[in-house]
């Protein structure tokens, strides 16, 4: 029996509330405490904003937020019932980006 429509909304929400809180906050903070302890950023287009900028996080959360929102709208605007594929793909992103940078941050202490 298919889910109804507010079924899906409601599993789409906690997708994405997911995919912004490991994809989003998660590597932001993470990646914040690793330059903190002296690491560099590995993303050369958020590395060379943050030269920009001053050394700032804030270029990273510029950057984060951006594809966040971009995403969002395009799953819940074109992508229909499939719309759920993108988050799960930020939470698998998201997973494996907070993993590397939380055994950076091992490496640190």
């Amino acid at each position: 029996m298919p889910a109804s429509g507010r079924g899906r909304r409601v599993g789409l929400m906690v997708l994405w509330t997911l995919a912004v809180l490991i994809f989003g906050v998660g590597d932001i903070l993470t990646t914040a405490a690793n330059i903190g302890l002296g690491g560099t950023e590995g993303n050369a287009i958020v590395l060379a904003m943050m030269e920009i900028t001053g050394g700032s996080i804030w270029a990273l959360t510029l950057v984060k937020g951006a594809l966040l929102s971009g995403l969002f709208l395009l799953s819940y605007l074109g992508l229909g019932r499939h719309a759920w594929i993108v988050p799960a793909v930020l939470i698998c992103a998201g997973t494996y980006l907070l993993l590397y940078n939380m055994a950076s941050l091992a490496i640190f202490l």
